[in-house]
């Protein structure tokens, strides 16, 4: 509702003031619509991976900053980076590669794909919501009307700038990035469930 304001305000749409009026009056009461934080969702992400990676009696390893250096993607390499910052000095981890070492062959060589594959799932999806945040800022910026008012040129441009595929876009992807974070939390909860014995957790 602030965007639509500042872009009204920038003097090039045929509209009339109390419209301004009505939508402050709103803003100001705190009567906006309800934005989803796709931010905050993936540092969730993260976090839930690195329980789950507790939970699981996991290998830290899948988090080393090697193996996502080499693949080279800015949001794998956030995302491993802040797994493994969360999974250091974690006593549930030190206890599992204790069992692990004492038991060799009582869990897998290498863990579970849901979990070990998680920064290479959570990764493109940061990489997504970077890029929507950067069209939405842009679209914060910019003007949307149809026509616009050019009073020094005494005229009226009739013109596409109300198409907003950009931002449409930017919203249609953190919707598959939702669905997609949802999926890759539901494999390692069920493996969590199907491993527990009824014993406690962690």
């Amino acid at each position: 509702m602030l965007v639509r304001i500042n872009t009204l305000l920038q003097g090039y749409s045929d509209i009339i003031y109390e419209i301004l009026e009505t939508l402050a009056t709103f803003l100001n009461r705190n009567i906006t619509p309800l934005l989803f934080e796709a931010n905050i969702l993936v540092v969730l992400a993260e976090v839930l991976t690195a329980i789950f990676a507790e939970v699981m009696q996991g290998k830290p390893e899948f988090a080393d900053y090697l193996t996502h250096k080499l693949k080279g993607h800015p949001g794998q390499i956030e995302a491993a980076a802040i797994i493994e910052h969360i999974l250091d000095g974690s006593s549930y981890v030190k206890e599992a590669q204790q069992l692990h070492e004492t038991y060799l062959l009582q869990k897998p060589k290498q863990d579970r794909y849901a979990l070990r594959t998680s920064p290479q799932w959570l990764g493109p999806q940061i990489e997504v919501i970077r890029l929507s945040t950067k069209s939405i800022e842009r679209e914060i910026n910019s003007m949307n009307d149809n026509p616009l008012i050019d009073v020094s040129r005494n005229k009226a441009l009739h013109g596409g700038n109300f198409q907003e595929k950009i931002r449409s876009l930017g919203e249609d992807c953190d919707k598959v990035f939702a669905a997609i974070c949802s999926g890759t939390l539901i494999d390692p909860l069920l493996h969590c469930l199907n491993e527990w014995d009824g014993s406690p957790l962690p």
